[in-house]
């Protein structure tokens, strides 16, 4: 098991979100990460749930995740019909085989950067397609339009959005090791 206290503590700065704003087309985007919310600890989703209870509007859409080291939720404020995805993961989990059983084809997983990227973006993605649309499985969304923005961001698409009736979507990758960080946001 994982020396928790050893882990880096995950901190997206203010700079590093307004440029996920940037690229994803959307000012209203809020992080609320915390290393006690974390996998690790006991009772942490319960936590999360609690804080975001304190913070969202009913007009706001969110999605949470966690993974050991780190967890939290993305709020993104009076969505008006946009929905937004979040995944966390410890880079060292995602292996190769891991991501290949979850991409659509071979291509797909070639075309990525890496398989935390492409797990990451896939979860991401799901996630934001809550609802009626959401495909079964992970592997049926179609990930891709691979761009490098800096050294620690990568830019995606959905290539398949509309078949899940959404005809917007941006996502990206963010990674901060060893964590990687994905959001997507769509609208129908």
């Amino acid at each position: 098991m994982p020396n928790f206290s050893d882990l880096v503590e995950f901190k997206v700065a203010q700079n590093e979100l307004e440029i996920f704003r940037r690229i994803l087309f959307s000012k209203d985007i809020e992080l609320h990460l915390r290393r006690e919310w974390g996998s690790h600890e006991p009772g942490h989703r319960e936590a999360i749930r609690s804080h975001l209870a304190s913070e969202a509007r009913t007009s706001d859409t969110y999605s949470i995740s966690h993974t050991e080291g780190v967890g939290g939720y993305a709020l993104l404020r009076a969505s008006d019909s946009w929905q937004i995805g979040l995944d966390l993961e410890l880079v060292h989990r995602v292996s190769p085989a891991v991501a290949r059983r979850v991409s659509s084809s071979p291509e797909e997983f070639e075309s990525s950067p890496s398989s935390e990227s492409l797990w990451t973006a896939k979860e991401a993605s799901y996630k934001a397609l809550k609802g009626m649309n959401q495909p079964a499985v992970v592997s049926e969304l179609n990930i891709g339009s691979w761009e490098t923005y800096d050294s620690q961001i990568e830019t995606y698409r959905l290539e398949n959005l509309q078949a899940f009736d959404f005809t917007v979507g941006y996502g990206l990758v963010f990674k901060k090791i060893p964590f990687c960080l994905s959001l997507f946001v769509c609208r129908p």
